[in-house]
């Protein structure tokens, strides 16, 4: 696989910021309660138009047959250091359902809001605690992580088509253990796919 994207090009002109230049005497207020004429949005809707075309963003993506013999590992090393860096740079955060969080980050659970335009105090942590949980499942696919639940040393034999412990076999598994950590990730799994289209910042 070979990805390659450049940065997003900002070709947008505002008419509005058109009309601010030119009438510089009026305050920004006094130029959005102006509806800019139709022939100044036409020239900068153009003008985006052909600098799209003659400067695009750069978006090369190519996948090779063995990227898909294991999609999750694969796509995994993509979304990790993703989410990693969103957590980084995180300026906002997106509706997260209270059906999706423990009981403790329930908008319930926090003190009430003033009026229907504000958020609970566990609004912005809600999303904080989806991207921990979505780091840890996509974290988890390119490591042996099942290994941390065996304990011992392993001595098999093979008595015909079967396979029976050997005199020295100590290994003990946490199966209790392995089958909670694969239900979180699985949960950061279901997250990423709730959240999809509000992870950006």
């Amino acid at each position: 696989m070979k990805v390659y994207l450049s940065n997003y090009r900002d070709h947008w002109l505002s008419s509005y910021t058109i009309m601010e230049k030119v009438l510089f005497w009026k305050t920004e207020d006094d130029i959005y309660e102006m509806t800019p004429p139709k022939w100044l949005q036409n020239i900068c809707e153009n003008l985006k138009k052909f600098l799209d075309i003659i400067h695009p963003r750069i978006s090369c993506v190519k996948i090779d047959g063995y990227d898909v013999w294991n999609f999750p590992e694969t796509l995994g090393l993509i979304v990790l250091p993703m989410l990693i860096e969103m957590k980084k740079q995180k300026h906002g955060s997106p509706f997260v359902s209270d059906l999706l969080v423990p009981d403790h980050l329930k908008s319930m659970n926090s003190p009430r809001v003033q009026d229907e335009w504000d958020v609970d105090d566990n609004y912005h942590k809600r999303f904080e605690w989806a991207l921990d949980e979505m780091i840890f499942a996509f974290g988890q696919l390119n490591i042996d992580w099942k290994e941390q639940y065996r304990t011992g040393d392993a001595d098999l034999v093979f008595e015909g088509n079967e396979v029976k412990r050997g005199p020295n076999h100590t290994m003990e598994t946490d199966y209790d253990g392995m089958s909670k950590h694969q239900n979180r990730m699985q949960r950061g799994f279901r997250l990423f796919g709730e959240l999809y289209q509000g992870l950006w910042t």
